[in-house]
């Protein structure tokens, strides 16, 4: 992913973060963290190596926001070429387990 891309990332990735704190009081100095130690592709990486779910995304998913989640944001066409299979899969059955959440909007 070339540093042009991985900027527009880290710029999605801020606004759904600013506007979860705004809209819900939502905190995570860990994906902070993250994004300041491995950047926005890394982060990315890591988040979505997994099935399971880390705490915040299970808060975002129950206020039925997962389109201000990692997960969403890579699936868009732009960034979704630069992930695996594997990752690609585990962001998209995490959404859809959200999905089922009553009240879920996205």
């Amino acid at each position: 992913m070339n540093k042009s891309l991985q900027l527009e990332l880290y710029k999605e990735f801020i606004n759904a973060y600013k506007t979860a704190q705004r809209e819900y009081n939502f905190e995570s100095k860990i994906f902070i963290r993250m994004l300041g130690d491995y950047g926005p592709y890394k982060t990315a990486k890591r988040l979505t190596n997994q099935l399971e779910w880390q705490k915040r995304y299970e808060k975002l998913a129950f206020l039925g926001r997962t389109d201000l989640t990692v997960e969403y944001i890579i699936l868009q066409d732009k960034y979704s070429t630069y992930f695996s299979d594997r990752q690609i899969n585990n962001a998209k059955e995490k959404i859809r387990q959200a999905s089922q959440i009553v009240g879920h909007k996205y």
